[in-house]
């Protein structure tokens, strides 16, 4: 009953600090540009992606696997998806040193964005970033990388495992463990994604590596909610070309990644706060 009550207090305290963080931080701000940046490599980061798949496949196989994850995002987004990677493959044509020289630029627009998560990611963990240009850049390229490996896996779990399952045909109970079994290790990717970003991206932050925490179990679920209704919400209630005009598709675009940053950095403050938490309480074992 003791542990269940420290469990419930401790919990307690790290809501009111978040909020007061949140509040102090201005994080919508921060989410905000972390959304800008985003959108911005957006284009840069599907050429890395449609790049390195075309090492080893066909880029327009890769093209239909992304484009059927319209299960799990806004109608407007997969259009903008759509037109971007049409546009990519249809100039994919290069070979060779071509390619490389290809995947090593996408990869530098890409990681564009992943420094606005390192900056976010600073701010949260209030960390003076005192790395190199080079250094930091070359941070924010490898965390791209595994973005890319992590974004693949997940499509692979969207769009890989259901085409097998219609392939064998099984029982309803044996679909209905496959479906369970795959939305969870699909969560599970997002949390290793989380914890990959919380334990790298900020500066010399010297805690031991977690593969699940209070954070990233937060973010993740935070972003999948919030992902399943904007769907839901952009299908139902609203067509934001109405409000927008052309301009809709990308407004929308705008609010996911809005939606993503802000999810990542409520995580980011959690596992933050987690840790004062904790580092007070063994502060005050300590004095006893």
């Amino acid at each position: 009953m003791h542990r269940f009550y420290q469990i419930a207090k401790d919990a307690w305290i790290s809501c009111r600090m978040v909020w007061h963080e949140f509040k102090n931080e201005r994080v919508n701000f921060i989410a905000a540009g972390v959304a800008f940046y985003l959108l911005v490599a957006l284009v840069p980061g599907l050429g890395a992606i449609m790049a390195i798949y075309g090492l080893v496949a066909d880029p327009v196989d890769v093209e239909r696997q992304i484009l059927s994850m319209h299960t799990v995002l806004p109608e407007d987004v997969m259009s903008i998806l759509n037109k971007e990677l049409k546009s990519i493959t249809g100039d994919n044509k290069a070979a060779g040193w071509g390619v490389l020289v290809g995947i090593a630029l996408a990869l530098y627009g890409g990681s564009k964005a992943m420094l606005a998560i390192i900056t976010a990611m600073n701010v949260v963990f209030h960390r003076p970033d005192g790395r190199k240009f080079f250094k930091k850049r070359l941070v924010a390229i490898v965390l791209t990388i595994c973005g890319i490996a992590f974004f693949s896996l997940m499509v692979g779990l969207l769009v890989g495992v259901p085409a097998v399952v219609a392939y064998l045909d099984p029982g309803w109970g044996t679909k209905f463990m496959i479906a369970v079994m795959r939305w969870m290790v699909l969560l599970g990717v997002m949390m290793l994604w989380m914890s990959v970003i919380f334990r790298f991206a900020p500066y010399q932050r010297s805690v031991k590596w977690k593969w699940i925490s209070w954070g990233t179990f937060t973010g993740t679920m935070m972003w999948m909610i919030a992902s399943a209704g904007l769907t839901w919400y952009a299908a139902a209630f609203s067509n934001f070309n109405k409000t927008y005009g052309s301009l809709g598709a990308i407004v929308l675009l705008l609010f996911w990644f809005y939606m993503t940053g802000f999810s990542l950095m409520v995580g980011a403050r959690v596992d933050a706060v987690r840790e004062t938490v904790t580092d007070a309480e063994e502060d005050e074992l300590g004095s006893i």
